[in-house]
């Protein structure tokens, strides 16, 4: 398996979508980003032979919500050694340990501004890239 310097996004609002886009590129613009618009598009996309850097996956998605993308994916051995996150506006206690029970590497909050974002983005990609 060959880990490659791509990032991919799971959410269904295109407008976070885009930020996350514009976040990305500000601080890394050598990481090439594969955009999923729900779950479904992102099993479709992780079938392929290169693995990517890691994901983010948003929490609350209508279909397939982030933790049942997240089981699907770490219940699949070849997908399991994807590193996931999950992004959300807020999570419960519950929902915390259950992420982490599941195999979540970490959960985010959405940050309010553009430049939290970055700084946000920024030391989680940093932690992998090293």
């Amino acid at each position: 398996m060959f880990r490659s310097k791509t990032v991919v996004y799971v959410d269904d609002d295109e407008d976070d979508r885009d930020i996350f886009s514009e976040v990305i590129r500000a601080i890394r613009p050598d990481l090439d980003l594969v955009l999923a618009k729900d779950g479904q598009d992102a099993l479709e996309k992780l079938r392929a032979p290169v693995y990517p850097l890691c994901m983010y996956i948003d929490m609350n998605m209508p279909k397939m919500s982030g933790m049942q993308l997240l089981r699907i994916i770490k219940d699949d051995p070849k997908l399991s050694v994807i590193p996931a996150f999950i992004l959300t506006t807020s999570l419960t206690p519950f929902q915390k340990s259950e992420l982490i029970n599941l195999g979540a590497r970490d959960y985010l909050i959405k940050p309010s501004s553009f430049e939290e974002f970055k700084s946000l983005l920024s030391a989680n990609l940093a932690r992998l890239l090293d």
